[in-house]
């Protein structure tokens, strides 16, 4: 994916977020606190994402004990970073 299309996903989520909070206060006195209370949650959540820079992505790796997860990452990383326990 280029930059530019980086770029132009970011700009189009960076608009979505600001109409859903826009809708959430135009919702105040109308819909139920606790909706409203979980949309104000997920823009929190959105904007500490958004924080971070387009340049990283956070993977995590689950699974049960023994399922592999230390040799999936030793494997995508081509290291030995990960020992399994």
């Amino acid at each position: 994916m280029s930059r530019h299309s980086i770029a132009r996903e970011a700009s189009q989520l960076d608009g979505r977020l600001e109409a859903l909070n826009a809708a959430r206060e135009l919702a105040e006195g109308v819909l139920p606190d606790a909706a409203l209370e979980e949309v104000f949650r997920l823009l929190e959540r959105a904007s500490s994402r958004r924080s971070l820079s387009a340049d990283h992505t956070v993977v995590g790796f689950f699974g049960a004990t023994g399922s592999g997860k230390s040799t999936l990452f030793n494997a995508l990383t081509e290291t030995a970073a990960a020992q399994a326990a």
